[in-house]
């Protein structure tokens, strides 16, 4: 598998207040995390690879829908 870009989407927004992890938000309608990977591909990075929390599968599936991604790798306990 070859990845032009790493995504770290694992992390807990604790620091952004009430409404969970902000890459699941929606910004104008899309979550945070899909208008990223959209940016990147507009930029010619392919099939960047999406690093996740254990349980954020079901958000980042839905947040990904339609993309040609590889599956998402898990983050770790802490940074």
């Amino acid at each position: 598998m070859t990845v032009h870009a790493l995504v770290v989407a694992a992390g807990r927004g604790t620091r952004a207040g009430p409404g969970g992890p902000k890459q699941w938000r929606p910004l104008a309608g899309k979550p945070l995390l899909r208008r990223t990977l959209e940016a990147l591909a507009a930029a010619g990075l392919a099939r960047p690879l999406v690093v996740i929390h254990p349980e954020d599968r079901a958000e980042h599936d839905a947040a990904t829908a339609g993309l040609d991604l590889p599956p998402p790798a898990l983050g770790g306990p802490d940074r």
